[in-house]
Order: C-alpha cells, then sequence, then structure tokens
C-alpha cells in the first residue's frame, strides 16, 4: 500500500465514522449511549488524522451525506426521518 492509498483509507475510514456518528444521533439523540460510542469512535479517527496531518476529504460521498444530514437538521430543527 502506498502513502497515497494509506491517506485515502484513513480519509474514508473518518468519512464513514463522521456519517455512522451523526445517523445515530439523528435517530437516538445527542445523549444516547449509542451516540457516545460512536462519537468515540470518530474521535479516534479523527486524532489519528490530526496526528499525521491528513485532511478530512469533503467530496466523499459519505462527507457529502453526514453534510446533508447537518444542513437537515439546521434547517428543519430536527433530524429527517429514516
Amino acid at each position: 500500500m502506498t502513502k497515497k492509498e494509506m491517506i485515502t483509507a484513513i480519509q474514508l475510514q473518518e468519512a464513514q465514522a463522521f456519517l455512522r456518528l451523526k445517523e445515530i444521533e439523528a435517530e437516538y439523540g445527542a445523549h444516547d449511549p449509542l451516540t457516545k460510542t460512536a462519537r468515540t469512535s470518530f474521535n479516534a479517527v479523527y486524532q489519528l488524522m490530526e496526528t499525521l496531518g491528513i485532511r478530512s476529504d469533503f467530496n466523499l460521498p459519505e462527507s457529502q451525506r453526514a453534510t446533508d444530514l447537518i444542513m437537515f437538521k439546521i434547517k428543519y430543527g430536527k433530524a429527517p426521518a429514516q
């Protein structure tokens, strides 16, 4: 695996973890134990990226879906129906 492939794999893991966090948060709320577990998982990947100087890839479909969930909540004050 090349360095570029490793970075891409880490970025994908981060995007997937963030999307999972936002989906669980939308379903169960910000303070639910499942949300806290998902947040911990996301933070682990995010901290690794910070340490390695890797930037998030906001063009990944997972990143875009998470952004859509955030924007929907901002616009309507609630998560979209699943």
